[in-house]
């Protein structure tokens, strides 16, 4: 999803309009609407970024399409389902196998 459809849609979700929105980021109603249409190369300065993210309570990563996690409550929550699932995986990996598996994953891990 776009950075100018992630706006718009946080900014019904909360059920306010375009000018309400500019008042709140402390732009010109013309301005907001620039970045909310598609295929405008307008970008808010990274201040009026960072306003949006806490206004609309999601994380600056979400809103510049770095992650797909809204907030960091839901990277949190991510991180520690995949944790739970990898350990459930390595206990029904018989003993032999496990070390094999736990060397791949390290390795792995250090070669970032």
């Amino acid at each position: 999803m776009s950075f100018t459809s992630k706006i718009r849609d946080l900014r019904k979700a909360r059920g306010i309009t375009q000018q309400q929105a500019a008042e709140l980021f402390g732009v010109s109603w013309s301005a907001y609407q620039k970045y909310e249409r598609e295929n405008n190369s307008v970008m808010p300065s990274l201040g009026v970024i960072i306003k949006m993210a806490n206004e609309f309570h999601v994380s600056l990563d979400y809103l510049l399409g770095l992650s797909e996690c809204k907030t960091h409550d839901d990277t949190a929550n991510t991180i520690k389902m995949l944790y739970e699932k990898l350990l459930s995986g390595l206990s029904s990996i018989p003993e032999p196998e496990k070390l094999d598996k736990l060397k791949a994953m390290c390795d792995l891990l250090d070669s970032k």
